[in-house]
C-alpha cells in the first residue's frame, strides 16, 4: 500500500512538472526544476541495414542557495529507450560556494578532455582502440563506477580533481585537470593515474589536452590529443597487455555545420575517421525542435572493414 501511494505521488509530481516543462519551481527546501529531451535516430551503413534507436531523457534538479552563495543540490537523469529499458545517467549530489568551489559525489561525467563536437556520425571499423582521456571521467558502463569531483575557480583558471572508484573499489584512478578560459580561447589539460589497483591490472598513465578557438561568432576550431602508455588487463584474453594508445582530433564548427577528423593509434595499427553533421534548426518554427543530418567514414590501412555511415536525428528539447 505504501509503495502504491509513493508511486502515485511520484507520477503526480512528474505529470504536474511536465505541464510546466523547462520550468523551475520554488519550494520550502529550495528550487526544483525538470527538463530533458527526446531523441530518435535512423542510421544506415555499409555493414548493416537501416537501424533505429532513441530515448526520452528526463532530468530533475534541486538546489538550495543561500544569500552568502553557499549551496547544496542534486541532479537525476533517467533515460527510457525505444527497447523498453530504463537506465539512469547522472545521480549526483553537490555542495559548494557559487563561483568559488564545489564538491560533487555520485555517478556523473567530469570535464571532457577530448570533445569530438557534433559527433553523431563519428564511426569506427573496430580495428583500433584509441585513448581519449576518459577512463575516469565518469558513467562508464559496467564498471560499477562512482566518483568524487572537486572543482575550484580562480579567475580565468579552473582546477578539477576527480577520484574515480571502479570495479567495486578494486581500481581507483585520480584525474587532475587545469582549465583556462578567455574571451575567444579555452584550454583544458589533464592526466589519469591509477593509484589503487588491488588486482595489479592497471599500470599505466594517461595525458590529454584540448583547446578551442572562437574565430568569430559563427566559427570555432577545436584541437585535441590524448595518449596513454603502460599495461592493463585484457578481459577478452585474460592476460596483461600493452596499453599504448592515443587519439588526436580536429573539428571545425561553422554555425550549424560541423566537420571533424579523428586519428586512433595503438602502436601497431592506425585508424582514421572523418565525420560531418548539419543541424536544421526550428522545425515548423518550433525553436526547440531540430533535425540533424550526419555522415561518417572510418578506415584502417590494415583492415578491410572500412565503414561508411549516414544518420538522421530528430531532437526535441524540453
Amino acid at each position: 500500500m505504501k509503495k502504491s501511494i509513493l508511486a502515485s505521488s511520484i507520477l503526480a509530481l512528474l505529470v504536474a512538472s511536465a505541464a510546466n516543462a523547462g520550468q523551475t519551481f520554488d519550494t520550502a527546501a529550495g528550487s526544483l526544476s525538470i527538463g530533458g529531451d527526446v531523441e530518435f535516430n535512423y542510421e544506415s551503413n555499409n555493414t548493416s541495414n537501416l537501424t533505429s534507436g532513441g530515448d526520452v531523457t528526463i532530468v530533475v534538479k534541486g538546489e538550495r542557495l543561500l544569500d552568502n552563495n553557499a549551496y547544496a543540490g542534486f541532479s537525476v537523469a533517467t533515460e527510457a529507450g525505444l527497447d523498453g529499458n530504463v537506465t539512469f545517467d547522472d545521480r549526483k549530489f553537490v555542495i559548494g560556494q557559487k563561483n568559488d568551489w564545489s564538491l560533487a559525489l555520485g555517478a556523473f561525467e567530469a570535464t571532457n578532455l577530448s570533445p569530438a563536437g557534433a559527433d553523431m556520425s563519428l564511426t569506427t571499423s573496430g580495428a583500433v582502440s584509441g585513448y581519449n582521456g576518459g577512463k575516469a571521467r565518469g558513467r562508464a558502463a559496467g564498471s560499477e563506477q562512482t566518483q568524487v569531483t572537486f572543482n575550484k575557480e580562480a579567475g580565468a583558471l579552473g582546477y578539477e580533481l576527480t577520484a574515480s572508484s571502479q570495479d567495486s573499489g578494486d581500481l581507483v584512478i585520480l584525474r587532475p585537470i587545469v582549465t583556462y578560459s578567455a574571451a575567444k580561447f579555452s584550454l583544458a589539460v589533464g592526466a589519469e593515474v591509477p593509484v589503487v589497483d588491488t588486482q595489479d591490472h592497471a599500470d599505466w598513465t594517461g595525458y590529454a589536452a584540448t583547446g578551442t578557438f572562437e574565430a568569430s561568432d559563427m566559427v570555432s576550431i577545436t584541437l585535441r590529443a590524448a595518449t596513454r602508455s603502460g599495461t592493463e588487463f585484457d578481459t577478452v584474453t585474460s592476460t596483461i597487455v600493452a596499453a599504448d594508445n592515443m587519439t588526436a582530433g580536429v573539428g571545425v564548427g561553422i554555425q550549424n555545420f560541423y566537420l571533424g577528423a579523428e586519428l586512433n593509434d595503438n602502436s601497431t595499427d592506425t585508424e582514421t575517421s572523418l565525420y560531418t553533421a548539419y543541424k536544421i534548426p526550428a522545425i515548423m518554427d518550433i525553436d526547440n525542435l531540430d533535425f540533424h543530418l550526419g555522415a561518417g567514414y572510418a578506415f584502417a590501412p590494415d583492415s578491410a572493414n572500412d565503414v561508411t555511415t549516414v544518420k538522421f536525428r530528430v531532437k526535441y528539447i524540453f
